[in-house]
């Protein structure tokens, strides 16, 4: 793991406005869409609160997710039923966010998968999904077409901006390690 996803949310909003476009340029570039800096950072932002709040055994169920995940006014007015604070807006966006079809039917499969074990347990209505979850899934319009995705490129700019903080932090934290003479009289 190079970085983890709150680190990686914390560096995008650091990087300047115009990092940020030339980040989102290549991948609008090739993907043909056009994806702004602010959805990225609330993205990144609410997958790093949502796997905090998972990886901490916080509570999901009959919860309002805060912060409300961006999904753009076209695609809330096509799909209405879809609540920005709730964990279903979020597995959309998440979705969009993964790179690879496969992975993507890999995640879905899974998770209609548990809930469907689950059914009988759980409301999905109190974790925000809709009568028709399932048909929004496979919905290539909702899921697909607006997929943002982090080219080789850009992982390898967050990589050497993780490099180049990692050697500023030892250049910093150096007299630590090689006191100067001078500290100790010789």
């Amino acid at each position: 793991e190079i970085m983890s996803f709150t680190q990686l949310s914390k560096l995008f909003y650091s990087i300047t406005e115009s990092g940020q476009h030339f980040i989102l340029k290549d991948v609008n570039k090739t993907r043909n869409t056009h994806f702004d800096p602010e959805t990225i950072c609330n993205w990144l932002h609410c997958f790093s609160i949502l796997r905090n709040t998972c990886a901490h055994y916080g509570r999901i169920y009959n919860t309002i997710l805060h912060p409300k995940i961006r999904l753009g006014p076209k695609t809330l007015r096509h799909y209405p039923e879809l609540q920005p604070d709730s964990l279903f807006a979020y597995i959309v966006a998440l979705l969009r966010f993964i790179p690879d079809k496969a992975l993507i039917s890999f995640f879905r499969e899974n998770l209609i998968r548990h809930i469907k074990n689950y059914r009988d347990d759980i409301h999905l209505g109190l974790l925000g999904f809709p009568e028709q979850w399932e048909q929004l899934l496979y919905d290539p319009q909702l899921i697909i077409a607006d997929r943002f995705h982090l080219s080789k490129g850009v992982i390898m700019l967050f990589a050497k901006a993780n490099k180049c903080a990692l050697r500023k932090e030892k250049k910093r934290n150096a007299h630590l390690l090689f006191p100067s003479k001078s500290i100790y009289g010789r």
